[in-house]
């Protein structure tokens, strides 16, 4: 490869269910009962993955996005602390107010209103 130049042919793409079909094909130790069971719950755990990450893409309208609430966080850290309130104080003031805004936000990753499971 070196000597010639030439580049190593590139992977296919493949998804991690194939590559989980592969192995379970190749394994002497488990049976094709098995594997089908294996390879249904693999499906089904992936399938609902997708749902979850196209679920969290979504915002509801109207809701406030992360990197706003963090940039407004950060302005008023810095004007609190500007103001001459203690460093501990606003830091544990504003991140339960933040906190609490977040977490009843909805659309929001992570938040339990925002999930639509």
């Amino acid at each position: 490869m070196l000597r010639t130049g030439a580049w190593p042919p590139g992977f296919p793409n493949v998804e991690e269910i194939d590559v989980i079909d592969t192995q379970l094909s190749k394994s002497e130790y488990v049976d094709e009962e098995s594997r089908r069971v294996a390879m249904d719950s693999a499906k089904a755990i992936d399938e609902a993955a997708r749902h979850r990450t196209v679920a969290r893409t979504t915002t509801t309208k109207g809701a406030v996005s992360s990197p706003a609430l963090g940039l407004t966080m950060l302005g008023l850290i810095v004007i609190a602390i500007m103001m001459g309130f203690p460093t501990a104080f606003t830091l544990m003031g504003l991140g339960m107010i933040f906190g609490y805004v977040a977490f009843l936000t909805p659309g929001c990753p992570g938040t339990t209103t925002g999930s639509s499971t």
